[in-house]
């Protein structure tokens, strides 16, 4: 989770618990989960009084909320909990692996910026292999090719054209972009299962695609795993700070993703 930004966006990191779990020893995992379930604690002894103010959440609670509970997760020292912050000021968060296997990277809208991509590449021990996508092709294309394969759309949960607010020559402005589905995207181009990690600001596309990470969702159902999240929702009305607590809600629920940090 990072901070509120300009329009009220607000970033969600977040981890699940399974990948680990799956990879991890039966202490190991015994730990995580018991991390895992004080930090849950945490979150609903502040947050379940505004569960139906809907603006209260997205405005204060949420990120206050994730702040106050993250040191249940930082003093675990359960992971490398790394930032990489790019030329234009904004965060993204990862958690280096522990072992000498290649990282999958996928990062979408790109932004003019690739500096935290090329941070994370130096910082980590083992190869990464990138992917991007955005709409905008200059100056994105070139940069992006520097360190992996780029893609020339924006995506979100159904293919279109979305009315986003981009990046374009140093100044953010409304544009008519081509959109591709992500399920089409992850299953039909990239046929990739496994995700380290996925950086996402799509625009305003996101609430198109929330459910994907829910427990018989999209990735479930096509058995794709991503293991990290850094989220960027655009909040600009009611019923998108209702879809947000929803999905907030939803995960805790779940139980198998976590937001634990702000940028």
């Amino acid at each position: 989770m990072a901070g509120l930004l300009y329009y009220k966006e607000i970033m969600h990191y977040v981890i699940p618990r399974s990948h680990y779990h799956s990879k991890a020893s039966e202490q190991y995992s015994q730990q995580l989960e018991s991390v895992y379930n004080e930090w849950k604690k945490c979150i609903l002894q502040n947050i379940e009084p505004f569960k139906d103010n809907y603006t209260a959440l997205w405005s204060r609670e949420m990120p206050h909320t994730v702040e106050k509970c993250w040191p249940i997760w930082s003093d675990s020292k359960i992971f490398d909990f790394r930032y990489f912050t790019n030329h234009g000021g904004e965060t993204k968060c990862h958690i280096l692996p522990v072992n000498n296997e290649k990282s999958v990277i996928l990062s979408f809208g790109i932004g003019n910026d690739t500096d935290s991509e090329l941070q994370l590449r130096n910082a980590s021990k083992s190869p990464v292999e990138f992917y991007g996508a955005d709409p905008i092709h200059y100056p994105n294309a070139d940069l992006f090719r520097q360190i992996g394969t780029f893609f020339n759309f924006a995506l979100s949960g159904e293919a279109g054209i979305l009315d986003a607010h981009v990046l374009v020559n140093g100044s953010y402005v409304h544009k008519d972009v081509p959109v591709l589905s992500l399920k089409y995207f992850l299953v039909e181009i990239l046929k990739i299962k496994f995700f380290d990690d996925i950086w996402i600001d799509a625009e305003g596309g996101e609430f198109g695609f929330l459910n994907y990470f829910f427990y018989g969702g999209v990735l479930d159902e096509n058995d794709i795993t991503v293991c990290q999240i850094n989220f960027e929702i655009h909040c600009r009305n009611e019923t998108h700070y209702k879809m947000t607590r929803d999905f907030f809600f939803r995960l805790l629920e779940d139980g198998r993703y976590a937001a634990i940090r702000l940028g």
